[in-house]
């Protein structure tokens, strides 16, 4: 009878080693949530970068050469026209949803915006507004995405 009781604790997991197990997988799993939300940050700021870029250097074109930008909306993407050539494509990123019908926020050649909003929505159920038509080309964003504007 000893030797059936001995044989079946060696066989068998402590619950100090099932506890180590445990929390070892546990941290593996905070690690990687806290990653892919940095990775969903960071992906978010890339886009808010790239799309001030794209708009300021739409900007000085429009000055110097007098040709019309347009920036459209769509739900998946954001397609940006230099007259009727597609120029470039900004894809949302995965925390970002256009929902709607396409939005076009042209650029004259004199540089003039009409009033426009855009609506971009996150995951979580909060959403940014673009807002444009404040003087000469200038837009807000609200609330404005954290790490766009360092100063």
């Amino acid at each position: 009878m000893k030797k059936m009781l001995s044989k079946k604790a060696e066989s068998a997991f402590t619950l100090l080693e099932s506890l180590i197990v445990l929390g070892v997988v546990a941290t593996c799993l905070i690690i990687g949530y806290l990653k892919v939300n940095y990775d969903n940050e960071q992906s978010e700021l890339r886009f808010w970068q790239e799309l001030d870029v794209t708009w300021r250097q739409a900007q000085t074109s429009v000055r110097d050469t007098k040709i019309v930008f347009d920036f459209r909306f769509t739900n998946n993407y954001v397609d940006i026209y230099r007259e009727t050539k597609k120029v470039k494509r900004l894809n949302y990123p995965n925390t970002l949803k256009f929902s709607g019908v396409m939005v076009h926020v042209p650029v004259s050649a004199e540089g003039h915006i009409n009033p426009t909003t855009v609506s971009l929505f996150r995951a979580n159920g909060s959403y940014y507004s673009i807002k444009w038509g404040f003087g000469w080309g200038v837009y807000r964003i609200e609330p404005e995405p954290k790490g766009l504007y360092r100063g």
